[in-house]
């Protein structure tokens, strides 16, 4: 007698690409895709100012990946702690004061307004109003302070405008900041507490995780770029006021978005943040080679932050039904 087995087998499913590849993917097939459509588009110097583009909304990005990862949104206070540091910095070069004194200032300045609306925000407080509410209060000082005049002084020579190799010190600013600020995510203890923070906050705090801390180290962080890009603004044109910064809040949260921190926390990545920003700046400039105007360009960006969010969404969804 022949035996029969049970032949049946489960059916083999394509392996889908893993959600944190998906800005590489994407960045790669718009390079090909710009690059064939837009003859302008191939050229080095056309490359240089894609990426100098991206620096300051990159570098601005990168921090704010923590805070959303921690759980806790998006800060909506940028453009106004930005024009706050930037001031500081203006303000004291105005007055004679060395430039060095002038940067620990104004990082200062970034990092204790971050980690005081982290505070705030640990004790309970809805995130999106305390930065909505913060960022108001720094407008009414920046422009009290300033009298809504440009605080201007006389050049200094600093590294922030400096060109290496026919890039600008800024870009490599930017990769340096985002290679430190990706391992430290990956690699550090806090770096992990507070992802473990926006994964799951009981879990956190059953092992010890202090959701104070880690909150204020989060929004510590991005005050800490948010003030860097400020000083770079600042030693690059000379001048500050407060509305120097106008339009990064947006730009900052879209290259996060993009690049897939999910934004109820837990997951995401500097690296791709950075890489968001990269993909914004790469869409903007293809837009402005073909001419069109800056209204079609918002609706664009704001279309495509749309579209991210809802395939990252979509993705994530179905990722989790598998499991």
């Amino acid at each position: 007698m022949i035996q029969v087995t049970d032949s049946r087998v489960a059916p083999i499913r394509p392996t889908a690409l893993p959600l944190h590849l998906a800005p590489v993917v994407v960045l790669a097939v718009a390079l090909v895709v710009f690059a064939l459509t837009t003859p302008a588009f191939v050229s080095f110097g056309n490359v240089i100012a894609i990426v100098n583009s991206a620096t300051l909304t990159g570098i601005v990005a990168v921090g704010l990946t923590f805070v959303t990862i921690s759980g806790n949104f998006l800060p909506l206070s940028v453009e106004q702690s930005a024009a706050m540091s930037a001031v500081t910095l203006a303000m004291m070069l105005a007055a004679d004061i060395p430039a060095w004194v002038g940067v620990i200032a104004a990082l200062a300045v970034g990092i204790a307004i971050g980690m005081l609306q982290g505070l705030i925000v640990s004790l309970g407080a809805n995130p999106l109003v305390v930065t909505l509410a913060v960022g108001a209060a720094l407008a009414g000082l920046v422009v009290t302070v300033t009298g809504g005049k440009t605080i201007t002084f006389p050049a200094v020579e600093f590294f922030g405008d400096m060109i290496v190799f026919g890039i600008p010190v800024q870009t490599y600013v930017f990769v340096i900041v985002t290679v430190i600020l990706t391992i430290y995510s990956a690699r550090s203890r806090s770096g992990r507490a507070i992802r473990l923070l926006g994964e799951n906050r009981l879990a956190a705090r059953a092992t010890g995780i202090s959701v104070r801390a880690t909150t204020m180290l989060a929004f510590g962080l991005a005050g800490v770029t948010v003030s860097l890009v400020s000083i770079l603004s600042v030693v690059t044109f000379d001048r500050a006021n407060a509305t120097q910064f106008s339009g990064l809040t947006f730009d900052a949260i879209a290259a996060v978005l993009i690049g897939g921190t999910a934004i109820r926390g837990g997951h995401g990545s500097p690296l791709r943040s950075a890489i968001g920003a990269v993909f914004i700046a790469l869409l903007m400039n293809v837009m402005l080679l073909r001419e069109w105007s800056y209204g079609y360009r918002l609706l664009v960006e704001g279309i495509v932050v749309i579209a991210a969010v809802s395939i990252y969404r979509v993705l994530s969804a179905r990722k989790e039904i598998r499991k």
